[in-house]
């Protein structure tokens, strides 16, 4: 309930169910269309996969920043590296896992590691605090919601409508073409917001100084 690899576990169970629901997506579709059918199940679910990473990241960075929620700090690779060093059987694997997550994080938000050190640096001035949490929640508390768009709930109703149509390749088709298009927009959105919060950041501290 309280450990790093307890929040990974979580997050492996709920890919998991996403993986064997592919599975079994794919199969059905397969003895239809053919075996080409894997393929773009493959591409969806590694679609799926980045989408979530970043979802969950949005909300963990903006508890971290905004509510001061520690335990929901991403960590960095090498910090994994470090904490994942002597580990054995299932502990390791949990640990790879965490790794391959944490990287991506890291490829996808671009500059996040120059953000994360000034938002740092500002909290522990006098009264940072709250000025990085009220600059925070401006520049992304409606991002953050817009993130919801790749919230399990609609790729649940994705699937009812696809079987309803009679083949799951509706769905995968709108993981990998619709959902994808709609996290571009996000990513670049939150990119535009990161850069405007270091802006701010940085603007604070000319003036403090």
């Amino acid at each position: 309930k309280t450990s790093e690899i307890g929040k990974i576990l979580d997050g492996f169970c709920d890919h998991g169910t996403f993986v064997l629901v592919y599975v079994s997506l794919a199969a059905a579709a397969s003895q239809v269309h053919g075996a080409w059918v894997w393929g773009l199940a493959v591409l969806a679910g590694a679609s799926h996969a980045v989408q979530a990473n970043m979802y969950e990241t949005q909300r963990h960075t903006y508890d971290l920043w905004v509510h001061g929620k520690e335990a929901s700090r991403v960590p960095t690779p090498a910090e994994v590296r470090r904490q994942s060093e002597g580990a054995r059987g299932f502990a390791w694997v949990l640990g790879k896992l965490n790794l391959l997550y944490v990287t991506v994080q890291e490829r996808t938000t671009r500059g996040g590691a120059a953000l994360r050190q000034a938002l740092a640096t500002a909290r522990a001035e006098p009264d940072g605090e709250e000025a990085v949490r009220e600059a925070y929640r401006a520049t992304h508390l409606a991002g953050v919601k817009r993130w919801n768009l790749l919230c399990s709930n609609y790729r649940t109703v994705a699937i009812a409508v696809a079987c309803l149509l009679g083949s799951p390749l509706f769905f995968f088709a709108f993981e990998a073409v619709v959902l994808n298009a709609v996290f571009a927009f996000l990513l670049a959105m939150t990119r535009r917001n990161d850069r405007a919060l270091l802006a701010r950041i940085e603007a604070r501290e000319v003036a403090a100084g």
